[in-house]
């Protein structure tokens, strides 16, 4: 019996310092080697292209990093590229069936991106071809994910693309980001993003947005842009198209910075805007502010079945009321108008429909009283008007210091030879 027993502490002493052996092993240059060989070797195996691996450095248990990462199709046609990826993570976690990342960085990586006349892209040609999916199962528990912190330093990607919109290029590329994903909700805090483009394109110089999802709601929070001329703030949430909300402020807004986009549009004054949007049981209500200096643009209103204007056969069951302020505006100064000297006061007030199909006529109701135009002050202009199926009716009423002027048009639109008078 005591012989047993011997050969039994024997056994399990060998055991463990055959595991400790194999620890240490994991912990050599020789192991780091032979697992970085397996990992190019089944790289290489499943992509239609070349992987290379400088080195690999860590424990495996809780760091890993990986050196001068390098894909492409061929030696020559670099793909993608890092310096440095390196990872800490905790394994304990997955016996509760959750991954936890500690953090992620990731040093100077290079991507060319190429899309060609067929919109088909570069990378695609790496990829193995698109086989039968394997069936999958719900049986398996469902994983959570935590990731502490992620950073890309000093990036560079070369963007070589049919639409002329899209950067050449973006250089200097920095981002940090943190999130977690559960069977109930997303989670990601984008805390900076910003990067260099080519001269015609502004650059990012900060950029950090919120976004969760819990219970079907996105939730959108402490969005914010901050280019060289620019400050764009944003926090919102979506259900669906029946309940959403949503809140940006921007100022002072220099439109020339977005030429590169809107090339024939331009603004020649620098507005502040202050715009809030929620929609509920369908309804969209509206509060914009735009103003610069002492002038001001006032929009509040309402959008009832707000969901019916994006569809084109129930667009005429949709109904506004909305109302318009405007205080000391000068189009000229806004618009680059040349020869038109006006200063427009007043408020307009729109509601209804017009639309085919709809049995509310579209109304305009305005007071423009206070409106001058060079040295006419305008005592009282008002402006009328209904529009329903392309029938349409105006009638204004103003005075000036040269007396009273009544206009009435009256006018169907749809017609080739529309009656007017």
């Amino acid at each position: 019996m005591q012989k047993l027993l011997k050969y039994i502490i024997f056994f399990f002493t060998g055991l463990i310092v055959l595991v400790l052996l194999l620890l240490l092993f994991t912990q050599t240059s020789a192991f780091r080697g032979i697992v970085r060989s397996q990992m190019v070797k089944v790289a290489n195996e499943q992509l239609r292209g070349e992987v290379a691996l400088g080195s690999i450095e860590g424990n495996f248990f809780t760091h890993l990093t990986l050196r001068q990462l390098w894909v492409g199709e061929t030696k020559e046609d670099t793909m993608l590229a890092i310096e440095s990826l390196s990872l800490r993570y905790s394994l304990w976690p997955l016996l509760n069936g959750k991954v936890s990342v500690e953090s992620i960085q990731m040093e100077k990586p290079y991507v060319n991106l190429i899309q060609r006349t067929d919109s088909t892209w570069n990378f695609q040609d790496i990829l193995p071809p698109a086989g039968e999916q394997q069936e999958t199962t719900s049986d398996a528990s469902p994983m959570s994910f935590e990731l502490g912190k992620f950073s890309l330093t000093d990036g560079y990607i070369h963007l070589a693309m049919n639409d002329t919109l899209v950067p050449g290029f973006v250089k200097e590329l920095n981002l940090e980001l943190s999130g977690a994903y559960s069977p109930e909700g997303l989670e990601v805090d984008l805390s900076h993003l910003g990067f260099k483009t080519p001269a015609e394109m502004p650059d990012v110089d900060h950029f950090q947005v919120r976004v969760a999802q819990k219970d079907s709601v996105w939730t959108v929070r402490d969005l914010t842009l901050v280019t060289p001329r620019n400050s764009i703030g944003f926090s919102g949430s979506y259900t669906d198209m029946e309940i959403l909300s949503g809140d940006l402020e921007a100022a002072p807004v220099q439109m020339d910075e977005f030429a590169w986009v809107v090339p024939d549009f331009r603004l020649g004054v620098t507005p502040s805007i202050d715009l809030k949007t929620s929609v509920a049981s369908g309804n969209m209500d509206v509060e914009l502010v735009v103003s610069h200096q002492d002038q001001q643009i006032n929009v509040n209103g309402r959008v009832l079945r707000f969901p019916e204007i994006l569809n084109d056969s129930t667009r005429h069951q949709s109904r506004v009321n909305i109302d318009l302020l405007f205080r000391k505006i000068d189009p000229q100064q806004w618009l680059l108008l040349a020869d038109m000297p006006l200063i427009l006061n007043g408020s307009l007030n729109i509601s209804g429909n017009g639309l085919e199909g709809s049995s509310s006529p579209l109304k305009v109701d305005g007071d423009f009283s206070g409106t001058s135009w060079q040295e006419h002050r305008l005592k009282e202009f008002g402006l009328k008007g209904s529009y329903l199926d392309g029938r349409t009716d105006v009638h204004t009423r103003f005075t000036t210091n040269l007396g009273t002027f009544d206009l009435k048009a009256l006018a169907d639109l749809k017609e080739n030879k529309a009656p007017y008078r």
